[in-house]
C-alpha cells in the first residue's frame, strides 16, 4: 500500500476523502510527511510532483485530473478484553486534523 495507489484507486472509484491508516507508525508517518501537503484545514493532498511522477512512470496519463482526493490522518485503536468468558473488542477510530 502506498499513497500513490491509494490516490489512483480513489479517483477511479470516485472517492474524495480517504483515511491514511495508522499515521502513528514511524515509517508510514515519514512517508505521509514526504508525500502529502496541506490542502483544506484538516485535509491533505498528494504533492503534485509525487503524483505527476507516478502517473508518468506507470503510464497513467488517462487518470481523471479533476477528481481531487484528500487524505485525513487516521488511526484505529483496538481495545480487546474478556467479559463473561467471551472476548470482546472495541474499535475506536481517531481522526486527527494535523500532525503537530
Amino acid at each position: 500500500m502506498d499513497l500513490e495507489n491509494l490516490d489512483k484507486w480513489a479517483r477511479i472509484k470516485g472517492i474524495g476523502v480517504l483515511g491514511t491508516g495508522d499515521f502513528t507508525h514511524p515509517l508510514w508517518f515519514k512517508e505521509l510527511r514526504e508525500k502529502l501537503e496541506p490542502a483544506e484545514p484538516g485535509l491533505f493532498r498528494l504533492r503534485p510532483g509525487v503524483r505527476k511522477l507516478f502517473l508518468k512512470k506507470n503510464h497513467q496519463e488517462w487518470m481523471p485530473k479533476d477528481a481531487e482526493v484528500r487524505f485525513l490522518l487516521t488511526v484505529e485503536i483496538s481495545s480487546i478484553y474478556s467479559r463473561g468468558g467471551k472476548v470482546r473488542k472495541i474499535h475506536n477510530l481517531i481522526f486527527a486534523p494535523s500532525s503537530g
